[in-house]
C-alpha cells in the first residue's frame, strides 16, 4: 500500500506550493450553499462570447439530508445556453490537488501568461484571454475534491472519510448529479475530463454514475492520465516498467542529444524502433532471466545503450533493468543537471540534498507553474469571480495521499482498464480522448499505449477510443504550440461525442 501511494502522489498534478490549514481553521462553522455570478465575454477569431462565470458551493448530504461537505466549484456558460448544450465536468489530480490546473491552462476563458515554449516568466504573473477554450463547444464544470480548494468536510466528519478511490469517486459522482438537478441539465450531452489521477477518476466516476444513477455519459478527456500503476511500480519482481517505459527514456534522450547519430533525425521513427525493441528483444531478454547468455546480454546492452544515452558497462551491470530512478540519476549525470519528472525536456543544476522521487523543490517540472497558477487564481478569485473568501485555496493538499484509501483495489493494481470496459458495456455510444505525452515522467505515454492495448473491449467499442500524443510533458498545455494541437483536438472530439 504504501508504494502504491507513493505511485499516487507521483502522478499528482504539480501545484505542490500550499500547504493544509490546520482542520479547524479551514472550516466554517456552518456548511451553506451559495453562488456568485459574474458577466464576461471571450473574443476569438473576431467572435464574441457572451458567458456567466459562477464561483459557488454544493453541499452534499446523506439520506437523512445531514450535510456532508461543502464542494467548492466554478462554472463557466454561454449566456445562450440551452438544456441540450453539452456540459463537461473537469478536475485535476493528485490524489490532492485543486482544479485550477486545466482551468487556468487549457479548458477555461483565461489562461495563465506562458512564454510561447512554456518557459517561466518573471513575476507578477498575469492572466490573458484563452483563444483556445473550449467553452464555445461546451459550458464548463471545475470541481475541487474535499480538502483542495475551498471544499471541506463537515465539522462532524474527518476529511479522510473522503480520502479514498472508492469515496471520492462517489463524493465527485454525486456533485455531478446535483448539479445537474440544480441547473436543468440532465438532458445536456455530458462529458467528464480529468488530469493524472484525475484521468483515472473519470472513468470511474462515468462507470459509477451509469451503473447507480443511470446518468449516461457521452465521451470522457483523460489527459496525461493515471492508467495502471503495475505497469510504474518500481517493485522487486515486477518487471514489466523495463518493457512499458523504454520508449519514453527514448524520446528523453533524443530531446537531450544523447542518442546516436543516424537515430537523431526524426523523433517518432526512433520511437517506433525504441517500441518494437521492448515488446521483442527485451520482452524476451527479460522473460529468459538468469537464462540470457553472455552473448546476449552484451549485444543488448548495446543496443539499449543506443536507445536511452546511457552507458553500456552500466546497463550490464543492471541486466538491463532500467529504473526510473536510474535513468534519471544517469542521463544528464556528466553535464550536472537534473530534468524534471512531469516534463523531463526541464532541467536545472544538480543540488547535493535533490531527491528526485520526492522533493518538488529541485524539480523545475513543478515549480515553473507553481507561482503562476497560484497567484494568478487567488486574484482572479476575488477581482473577476467576486468571490471574496478568505481561506487559503489549497492548491495542492499532500496529507490526502498519504491518507488515501484503495478500496476496492486493496491488494491489487489500481487500474482504469476494467471502469472503462464496465462503462461501454452500459453505454457502447460512450467515447473516450486520450492525450499523452512524449516527455511525461509521471504517467509516460508508452505505459498509457500500453495499458489501452491490453484492455478487454466489447464488440466494436475498441474504435470508440482516440489516443493523440504530444510533444511536452505532464501538462502539455503550457507549450503554446502543443496547447493549440491540444485545443484543436479536444473541441473536435467533444462536437463528435454527441
Amino acid at each position: 500500500m504504501k508504494t502504491v501511494t507513493r505511485t499516487l502522489l507521483a502522478l499528482s498534478i504539480s501545484f505542490c506550493l500550499s500547504l493544509v490549514l490546520a482542520q479547524e481553521d479551514k472550516r466554517s462553522p456552518e456548511l451553506k450553499e451559495q453562488t456568485i455570478k459574474t458577466k464576461h465575454k471571450l473574443i476569438i477569431d473576431n467572435s464574441a462570447h457572451n458567458y456567466t462565470a459562477t464561483a459557488g458551493t454544493i453541499i452534499l448530504k446523506d439520506k437523512k439530508q445531514n450535510p456532508l461537505a461543502s464542494i467548492f466549484y466554478v462554472a463557466y456558460t454561454l449566456d445562450d445556453s440551452t438544456a441540450n448544450r453539452p456540459v463537461t465536468f473537469a478536475f485535476n489530480g493528485g490524489p490532492g490537488a485543486a482544479s485550477l490546473g486545466l482551468n487556468l491552462g487549457i479548458l477555461g476563458p483565461k489562461r495563465v501568461e506562458m512564454s510561447k515554449n512554456g518557459d517561466l516568466l518573471p513575476p507578477p504573473y498575469h492572466l490573458v484571454d484563452n483563444i483556445y477554450s473550449v467553452l464555445p463547444n461546451t459550458d464548463l464544470v471545475f470541481i475541487d475534491p474535499v480538502g483542495t480548494g475551498f471544499s471541506v468536510a463537515d465539522k462532524s466528519i474527518t476529511e479522510e472519510a473522503f480520502y479514498g478511490i472508492d469515496e471520492d469517486m462517489q463524493a465527485t459522482a454525486e456533485f455531478i448529479r446535483l448539479y445537474l438537478s440544480k441547473n436543468n441539465r440532465f438532458n445536456s450531452p455530458k462529458l467528464i475530463i480529468g488530469e493524472s489521477y484525475g484521468g483515472f477518476r473519470a472513468c470511474v466516476v462515468t462507470s459509477f454514475l451509469q451503473n447507480e444513477y443511470n446518468v449516461y455519459i457521452n465521451g470522457i478527456m483523460l489527459i496525461s492520465p493515471f492508467t495502471n500503476d503495475i505497469l510504474t511500480w518500481d517493485s522487486p519482481g515486477n518487471e514489466l516498467p523495463y518493457m512499458t517505459i523504454l520508449p519514453f527514456y527514448t524520446a528523453t534522450a533524443w530531446f537531450h542529444n544523447k542518442l546516436n547519430d543516424d537515430l537523431m533525425p526524426d523523433l517518432f521513427s526512433t520511437i517506433k524502433k525504441s517500441e518494437a525493441f521492448a515488446q521483442n528483444e527485451l520482452a524476451l531478454a527479460i522473460i529468459k532471466g538468469n537464462n540470457l547468455s553472455q552473448t546476449e546480454l552484451d549485444n543488448l546492452a548495446v543496443r539499449l545503450s543506443e536507445l536511452t544515452g546511457l552507458d553500456v558497462e552500466y546497463l550490464k551491470s543492471k541486466n538491463l533493468r532500467i529504473s526510473t530512478k536510474m535513468f534519471y540519476d544517469k542521463l544528464l549525470e556528466k553535464d550536472g543537471l537534473r530534468m524534471g519528472r512531469y516534463d523531463s525536456r526541464l532541467t536545472r543544476p544538480i543540488n547535493p540534498t535533490d531527491n528526485w522521487t520526492s522533493d518538488a523543490l529541485y524539480d523545475p517540472s513543478i515549480t515553473i507553474m507553481d507561482g503562476p497558477y497560484s497567484t494568478t487564481f487567488y486574484q482572479y478569485l476575488k477581482t473577476d469571480l467576486n468571490y471574496l473568501d478568505e481561506r487559503q485555496y489549497i492548491t495542492f493538499n499532500s496529507s490526502i495521499s498519504a491518507h488515501w484509501k484503495s478500496g476496492r483495489f486493496e491488494g491489487r493494481p489500481i487500474y482504469l482498464g476494467e471502469d472503462i470496459s464496465r462503462a461501454l458495456i452500459k453505454n457502447p455510444f460512450l467515447k473516450i480522448f486520450v492525450a499523452a505525452a512524449y516527455y511525461d515522467g509521471a504517467t509516460p505515454f508508452s505505459v498509457t499505449t500500453y495499458c489501452f492495448d491490453h484492455i478487454q473491449f466489447e464488440e466494436n467499442t475498441k474504435d470508440n477510443v482516440t489516443i493523440k500524443y504530444y510533444e511536452a510533458g505532464h501538462m502539455m498545455y503550457i507549450d503554446q504550440t502543443q496547447l493549440q494541437k491540444l485545443s484543436e483536438d479536444l473541441n473536435q472530439f467533444i462536437k463528435l461525442s454527441y
